[in-house]
């Protein structure tokens, strides 16, 4: 009796009017997506995206490992056992870094940051203007944090259905999602699907089956999307799924139809709320459904409902717990029609995140948002200011260096020049010199120990305000307003 209820299950899945098919069937993607009536087509941002539209890879900004298992239509009458699993690993290939622009200039200029509600960096507001050092290095320009290579994300896809042990479906595909410009994303999938049927007594003289010949089925296909941002909290989705309708008929030729979502999501801070429209065929479902987060989105609730043709409707409930980089959910959906005597459908998912959060994976026209933009604008404008710093303290070792050699030098040669002269008095001798008016005579002072430009101009002009003229004569003689000992400094007096 089982096996007649199960024959009769997998005839009807699969029954068409014109031959039996694979249907392929979206039978849901993950907790999250579930809870909320399967409403994601505009608010999918992670790799899961690949599900309902791999437009939301453009969003990714973390590499993402995700698992999910699911039971559909628990405890069904004829014990028939549905299962679900669906794997995937998503890798961003952009990276947002710090990039130099020329622009001849005597300073370097590094604008400040301005608070703006999209996802690209901007450098518009006011500059802080610094030295220009390290000139060789920084040939001029603006330090401008900017999106380098905005190549969009990559995800690896595996989703597997099976029913007892009579049928079984995989898909296995590659997705690509990308940003372009500040409210437009984009994405396609391209997947092998294969379905498999195990053979009894009933399909090996059932034509249908080729008499047992026809064991499985394999197809490529399609799935395109796009997500554009209406407003900076309001997003709208669209995705074309199986875009070509390959063939899945067993005996004829049988197209597997589009199916077309079009849904509508709103983000703000701790609160989610979208719906979606599905159209397969002549079938079609309207979800919708809300998330909320509390303490600081480590715990999330989630609601939403279902209804379309053939009197479909559903219920659906779901809850997510966030611990630092893993995400673990769950959903339950009840129908409430259609189909009775069962416990409903049981959906667990697992997420793990790699490294911290990052700019572009939090809601647009958030203060997480503009925080994280400023942030990471602020540590590239501090490691370049760490260089410059480390660079003039290079710099001013030399200078010192140099400076000083040559003041070893200078007063070597005046030593060696004073031992070859016969020593003096500390006043040494009276003389005119060419660069004084006739108003004036000129000592020569040997610098001593002690000796300060102050004390001599209170010894020679009586009063140590007059520094500066002995300065003004003796500058090649004078370091840091300090006369070089061992040097012969000139003291201007006026004749008597």
């Amino acid at each position: 009796m089982k096996k007649k209820l199960l024959n009769l299950f997998l005839i009807l899945f699969f029954l068409q009017p014109m031959g039996v098919r694979a249907e392929f069937d979206d039978l849901g993607t993950n907790a999250r997506t579930m809870a909320m009536g399967g409403a994601a087509t505009a608010i999918a941002d992670n790799g899961r995206s690949t599900a309902v539209n791999p437009a939301g890879l453009g969003f990714l900004r973390r590499a993402e490992l995700s698992s999910d298992y699911g039971r559909p239509f628990l405890n069904l009458d004829d014990n028939s056992n549905l299962t679900l699993n669906h794997f995937i690993i998503a890798v961003p290939l952009s990276l947002i870094d710090l990039k130099r622009e020329s622009e001849p200039s005597s300073q370097l200029d590094i604008p400040l940051p301005t608070l703006n509600m999209s996802r690209e960096p901007t450098t518009q507001g006011p500059t802080v203007s610094l030295p220009h050092v390290a000139r060789e290095k920084f040939s001029g320009g603006r330090i401008n944090l900017v999106n380098r290579t905005n190549k969009g994300a990559l995800a690896l896809f595996y989703r597997k259905f099976g029913l007892s042990n009579a049928l079984e479906e995989t898909t296995l595909g590659l997705g690509w999602g990308k940003s372009f410009g500040r409210r437009w994303n984009g994405g396609i999938n391209i997947k092998r699907m294969e379905e498999s049927y195990n053979h009894d007594e009933y399909t090996r003289v059932d034509p249908v089956f080729g008499y047992g010949s026809k064991g499985s089925l394999s197809v490529t296909s399609f799935d395109v999307g796009i997500i554009y941002a209406l407003l900076p909290r309001v997003l709208l989705g669209l995705s074309v799924l199986d875009l070509f309708e390959p063939n899945v008929g067993l005996q004829q030729n049988e197209s597997l139809d589009r199916t077309f979502k079009l849904g509508m999501g709103y983000k703000k801070d701790d609160l989610v709320a979208a719906m979606d429209g599905t159209k397969k065929g002549k079938d079609w479902m309207i979800g919708s459904g809300f998330e909320k987060r509390f303490k600081e989105e480590l715990f999330a609730v989630r609601s939403g409902f279902q209804f379309g043709s053939g009197s479909l409707l559903n219920l659906n409930l779901g809850c997510g717990v966030k611990l630092g980089q893993i995400f673990l959910d769950y959903a339950f959906q009840y129908p409430i029609s259609n189909i009775d005597g069962t416990a409903g459908s049981h959906r667990a998912s697992f997420l793990f995140k790699f490294g911290q959060p990052l700019l572009g994976e939090v809601e647009m026209g958030s203060l997480e948002e503009a925080y994280l933009r400023l942030q990471k604008e602020v540590l590239g404008i501090k490691a370049e200011l760490k260089e410059m710093e480390e660079h003039r303290h290079s710099l001013e070792r030399i200078l010192i260096e140099e400076t000083a050699d040559r003041i070893k030098e200078r007063i070597n040669q005046d030593l060696e020049s004073g031992l070859k002269q016969p020593k003096e008095p500390n006043i040494i001798r009276e003389s005119n010199k060419n660069d004084l008016s006739n108003d004036f005579k000129a000592l020569t002072h040997r610098v001593k120990k002690g000796d300060t430009l102050q004390s001599l101009a209170k010894e020679y002009l009586g009063d140590k305000k007059k520094w500066q003229v002995i300065h003004k004569y003796n500058k090649d003689k004078i370091i840091r307003g300090k006369p070089i000992l061992g040097t012969n400094l000139v003291i201007p007096l006026k004749k008597d």
